[in-house]
C-alpha cells in the first residue's frame, strides 16, 4: 500500500485532528497505522475463527512514523489463542515495512469473542501494559464526537462494519445503537496524547496500547474524555497510562499505555 498526502490527510480530517504535520500531509496521525494493516489483520484472525468478535486490545510499537511517498508491505499473523474469563481472544502480531525491508511498526491486535469458548489457551500472548497509579499530576482531555463521525471515518479508513454505520443493524446485534469503531476511539486518545504529552510532536510517540472495555455509543451529544498521568521515565522514555470515558463517564477504554521518546 502507498501512502498518500490525500488519504493520511483524510484519516485526520475524519478523526477531527487538524495537527498542522497531518492536515499539511506531512506525516500521518499516527493511529493512521491501522489502515495498511486492517485487510491482513483480519485475514489472519479468520484463520481461527468467523464467530462475531470485537477489537479487545491494540497496542502499537513505531518504530519509524509513517509519511506520504512511503510505499509499504504488511504482514500478519496468529501467535495465540486464549482462554479469558468472559471468552476467548485471538492474538495476531502484524509487521508493517517499507518494500526495502524497514520496519516501521509492529502491532499485537486481540480479537474476543464474548462468551467464546476453547479447551486450553495456547501460543503467545500480547505484551502487558497495565499502568501503575499515576503518582503526580493528570492531564484531562474531552473532545466531543460528531453525529456523522463513524461515517467519515468508515469513509477515510475502508472499515464498513455495518454496526458502526446503521442503529438497527446494532441493536440486532445487540449494542443500544451504532458504536464507533475502535481504531477512531483509539484516534481522539492519540489526538489527546499527542497535544498534550508530545508537544505536539506525533514522531515522539514510540508505543501506544489499549483495551477497549466497552463500546463507544454514537449517542447524541456523544465525546470522549482521556485521563493522562505519568507512570516515571528511563532510557529517554518518558512512559504514561492513561483511560477514556463516555459522556455518561463509563469507562471505554482502559489499561492505557503509552511511551514518549524525549
Amino acid at each position: 500500500m502507498r501512502v498518500t498526502e490525500e488519504a493520511t490527510r483524510r484519516f485526520a480530517e475524519a478523526t477531527n485532528d487538524l495537527n498542522d504535520d497531518f492536515v499539511s500531509g506531512r506525516l500521518a496521525p499516527p493511529v493512521y497505522a491501522l489502515v495498511p494493516v486492517l485487510p491482513v489483520m483480519v485475514a489472519a484472525k479468520s484463520t481461527v475463527t468467523r464467530v462475531f468478535a470485537v477489537h479487545g486490545e491494540h497496542d502499537i510499537f513505531f518504530h519509524e512514523p509513517l509519511r506520504p511517498g512511503m510505499t509499504l508491505r504488511a504482514t500478519a499473523r496468529v501467535i495465540g489463542v486464549h482462554q479469558r474469563s468472559a471468552g476467548v481472544a485471538t492474538i495476531v502480531l502484524i509487521e508493517t515495512s517499507t518494500t526495502s525491508g524497514t520496519l516501521v511498526n509492529r502491532q499485537y491486535f486481540a480479537s474476543f469473542a464474548a462468551g467464546g469458548q476453547v479447551e486450553h489457551s495456547v501460543g503467545e500472548d500480547a505484551p502487558a501494559h497495565v499502568p501503575p497509579p499515576g503518582d503526580g499530576p493528570e492531564t484531562t482531555v474531552t473532545y466531543p464526537i460528531d453525529p456523522d463521525q463513524t461515517q467519515r471515518f468508515a469513509a477515510a479508513a475502508n472499515d464498513w462494519d455495518a454496526y458502526t454505520l446503521d442503529d438497527e443493524i446494532a441493536r440486532s446485534m445487540g449494542f443500544p445503537a451504532k458504536i464507533v469503531h475502535g481504531p477512531c476511539t483509539l484516534a481522539f486518545i492519540s489526538r489527546a496524547l499527542v497535544s498534550n504529552v508530545c508537544g505536539g510532536d506525533a514522531t515522539r510517540l514510540k508505543r501506544l496500547a489499549v483495551r477497549f472495555a466497552r463500546p463507544l455509543v454514537l449517542s447524541a451529544g456523544q465525546s470522549l474524555t482521556t485521563r493522562i498521568w505519568s507512570v516515571g521515565s528511563s532510557d529517554g522514555i518518558e512512559r504514561y497510562g492513561f483511560e477514556a470515558t463516555d459522556k455518561e463517564g463509563v469507562v471505554t477504554a482502559k489499561n492505557g499505555w503509552a511511551e514518549v521518546g524525549r
